[in-house]
């Protein structure tokens, strides 16, 4: 890993198979540890209702309720990969927080909505080849 980032939003794989999606700070970067903010658990949800190929991307609250906290430190030897989030998953993410934040005294859990992933991606520029 190293001390630059281009973007403070990643995608961070753990050993034990969790999948996470945060900002890092990147000036709390240690040879052990990176800090992690606002980690949402990433999930993939199978579109069987939809009729949809494929699977979409559930983002819940990763260790909320056992805590309040919005920062972690992590243990580099606990992480398998950390990699820049695409900017689909960037506007998810953001928007995700975003509902979070407004509706505190709800838990939503998963935040799923076809509809919503649709009008997101949409509202994205067409300059990348990605495919989600």
């Amino acid at each position: 890993m190293t001390t630059e980032e281009s973007t403070p939003y990643k995608f961070i794989k753990l050993n034990n198979g969790e999948d996470i999606v945060c900002m890092v700070e990147n000036n709390d970067i240690s040879e052990n540890q990176i800090k992690v903010i606002h980690p949402l658990k990433m999930q993939l949800v199978p579109r069987i209702l939809t009729g949809a190929q494929g699977d979409s991307i559930g983002l819940s609250q990763w260790i909320h309720p056992m805590t309040e906290a919005v920062s972690f430190q992590l243990s580099l030897k606990d992480i398998l990969l950390i990699s820049d989030a695409s900017p689909g998953l960037i506007k998810y993410y953001e928007y995700v927080l975003t509902q979070l934040r407004n509706d505190d005294s709800t838990n939503l859990g998963n935040v799923d909505n076809e509809e919503t992933y649709d009008e997101l991606f949409d509202n994205l520029s067409n300059s990348s080849k990605v495919i989600h």
